[in-house]
């Protein structure tokens, strides 16, 4: 039987909150399923985490503002 590849969790805490972020179209992503692998990790060593999906929530990635330009 192979072994886990989890590394270890080493903790320093200050707080017992954490917040993973990610912006990503595809669910099914490599990155997602890092994010969830952390999620679990985190909720596993006691801390109380919270997921923003910055795709799903209609983030501008390209942080195009409304704002007039201001010359300068």
């Amino acid at each position: 039987m192979q072994e886990s590849c989890k590394p270890e969790l080493v903790v320093n805490r200050r707080s017992d909150k954490a917040m993973v972020v990610i912006c990503h179209p595809d669910p099914h992503s490599f990155n997602h399923a890092l994010t969830n692998e952390v999620q679990e990790a985190w909720s596993e060593a006691g801390f109380d985490v919270r997921l923003r999906d910055l795709y799903v929530e209609g983030f501008d990635r390209l942080c195009q503002s409304k704002l007039p330009k201001v010359a300068g």
